[in-house]
């Protein structure tokens, strides 16, 4: 397990959410992305409606139990991604279903559409984050992340799904404790999944899916010291108690142990993005999908929300 002041405690917490019908769930208070109405759409926000009309589409259909499951579900998020993003809730009435058909396999076709459906309005979303005049881009970057995660699921959809929990923003923080927050997230899930690398008995692929996430927080490092510039660069913070981990003796601990350090650097991610600097953003919003990924490879949730405070 984890030291005791472990960085999965650095995990933001926010202003209490408003449960609404329907199994929505928006931000207490005013939830609004952008000015409503708006003559025009956001990219993101036509990006969500377009998933949606998939979906809503694949319901009707008749699916194997698994993929019948994460239609469902998925329905669900996107209820409650409409209601965050500003945009009309379904109808309580129109309860998110699937017709589940065991035994039977989905047709190519069908599995195909929807994972194209997830990748193009991920693009959207991670769009949205990035433009410069996007209110909360830290929600659209949770939501591209979400969807680049889901869709890779239908192929073979046995990861767990999380339940629903309440749309939460992550409290003000400076630029540079931003900044700095990415620079140790990086650097603390490098050395962990590093300890996590060398434990007897992993596989030759999980031990060269590690060396490559390992790989990658030494790139974001690399990444945000470049794009901070010539100015005074922050290092990551030396000698935190939380790189006192507890090797991993088998390798079922092993993977637990790694989904759990790329999961606690989702809500520090998501911090970044809300309050770093715009030089920064690029980089952890593709850091964000990245690690949100590797939760569902190493046996952990697929996050509703990632990046935002749970």
């Amino acid at each position: 397990m984890l030291g005791r002041r472990s960085f999965l405690a650095a995990a933001c917490s926010g202003a209490a959410a408003l449960i609404l019908p329907g199994c929505a769930l928006a931000p207490a208070g005013d939830p609004t992305i952008a000015p409503a109405p708006t003559p025009t759409p956001l990219a993101g926000q036509a990006g969500l409606t377009a998933l949606r009309t998939v979906l809503e589409r694949a319901r009707r259909s008749a699916w194997p139990a698994p993929q019948a499951q994460v239609v469902a579900w998925a329905l669900g998020v996107t209820a409650d991604q409409l209601v965050t993003v500003s945009l009309p809730s379904p109808s309580p009435l129109a309860a998110p279903t699937a017709s589940p058909s065991p035994g039977t396999t989905a047709e190519p076709d069908a599995v195909a559409a929807l994972a194209d459906a997830f990748a193009t309005a991920g693009d959207a979303f991670r769009t949205q984050a990035l433009d410069a005049d996007t209110a909360r881009p830290h929600v659209w970057a949770a939501m591209a992340a979400w969807a680049a995660v889901v869709a890779g699921l239908w192929a073979a959809p046995a990861a767990s799904l999380e339940p629903a929990r309440a749309v939460l923003d992550p409290p003000p923080q400076s630029g540079s404790d931003a900044l700095q927050g990415a620079l140790d997230a990086a650097a603390e899930a490098a050395y962990g999944l590093q300890e996590v690398a060398g434990t007897v008995g992993l596989g030759a692929e999980e031990v060269a899916a590690l060396q490559a996430r390992i790989a990658a927080w030494h790139g974001l490092r690399d990444a945000l010291l470049d794009a901070v510039g010539p100015t005074p660069t922050p290092e990551p913070s030396p000698g935190r108690p939380w790189y006192d981990l507890d090797r991993p003796g088998d390798p079922e601990a092993a993977r637990t142990l790694a989904a759990k350090l790329e999961a606690a650097t989702l809500p520090i991610l998501g911090r970044s993005i809300a309050h770093g600097p715009a030089a920064i953003r690029e980089v952890v919003v593709d850091a964000l999908a990245a690690a949100a990924a590797q939760g569902p490879r190493w046996g952990g949730l697929v996050e509703r929300w990632p990046g935002l405070p749970l």
